[in-house]
């Protein structure tokens, strides 16, 4: 955010009409606002974060003390500010509540607060709202603070800064995260966190399948608990040499055990083969048999 022009009129100390020409005062690199005490400083402040959300800078300052008492009674107080954000140029304007005289008969009546922000299109101001509530919102969008917000970090009026020191650290960082924009990296660590906690949860699930894939091994290889406990606490490198020449046994224990199995079965075919032909002959030799009775 970057100040161009504040106009002030009948406010605080100031009963003529001011400008401060922030442009001009900054051509040159810092600025500082120096004066006597009662000089008027703080009411600069004031103006400034008046103009922007129609309160004062100071927790200690009062809006009574808006109107300046040295101005003449049909004066009227007023603020004009004159800001960018972002490439985009503001202008603000606000007539504080105040008391005035009344148009008909003696005495004072009190005069309706007001404002209007304008923001500059194409070389004029184009009006964007005179509703305080909506002006609130719009300033509180563009500037990316509230007002509470803005006196802590951009002003720190006199006193405040302490204040802002003894901020709980919750505060402090969300003021600090709104100002500089830090949401980005906030995101990325969310982001980032997401990842890893998710990276955890697969590589428990690869250590929980290793361990069954081990246990599973080790059992069909015949080891004994002390030699699968042995077997999970070997470093992944080791374990997967290991893993791999039980692998081997176990094949070549399968091909010996195929090969056992295959013999095994011709050799069953085989008896099978012959009891069939046994059978076949002992039916043939009853059947000779009860022939040879009959002739007799």
């Amino acid at each position: 955010m970057r100040l161009h022009r504040l106009e002030l009129a009948a406010f605080g100390p100031y009963a003529a009409p001011q400008q401060v020409d922030f442009d001009r005062l900054a051509s040159s690199g810092l600025f500082l606002l120096e004066g006597p005490t009662g000089a008027g400083k703080t009411t600069i402040l004031d103006a400034i974060t008046f103009a922007l959300y129609g309160g004062l800078a100071g927790a200690e300052s009062a809006d009574d003390r808006l109107r300046s008492h040295f101005a003449p009674p049909e004066a009227e107080p007023s603020v004009s500010l004159e800001f960018s954000r972002g490439g985009v140029r503001y202008l603000i304007s606000r007539v504080p509540e105040h008391q005035r005289p009344k148009k008909r008969g003696d005495g004072l009546t009190t005069a309706a607060s007001r404002v209007h922000l304008q923001r500059l299109e194409g070389g004029r101001w184009r009006s964007l709202s005179a509703n305080k509530a909506e002006v609130g919102d719009l300033v509180t969008e563009a500037i990316g603070l509230n007002r509470a917000q803005f006196t802590q970090v951009m002003l720190l009026p006199q006193g405040e800064f302490a204040r802002f020191l003894q901020s709980g650290d919750d505060q402090r960082r969300d003021l600090l995260t709104r100002l500089f924009g830090t949401q980005l990296y906030d995101r990325v660590t969310e982001e980032l966190d997401r990842g890893r906690r998710e990276a955890v949860r697969r590589r428990d699930d690869c250590q929980a399948a290793i361990a069954e894939a081990v246990s599973a091994a080790a059992e069909a290889s015949g080891l004994d608990g002390e030699e699968r406990g042995a077997l999970l606490e070997l470093p992944p490198p080791e374990r997967t040499v290991r893993l791999k020449e039980i692998g081997a046994e176990l094949a070549a224990h399968a091909s010996v055990t195929r090969a056992g199995l295959d013999v095994a079965a011709s050799q069953l075919a085989a008896a099978l083969a012959a009891e069939q032909q046994a059978r076949q002959q002992a039916a043939l030799m009853a059947r000779l048999t009860a022939a040879v009775a009959s002739l007799r």
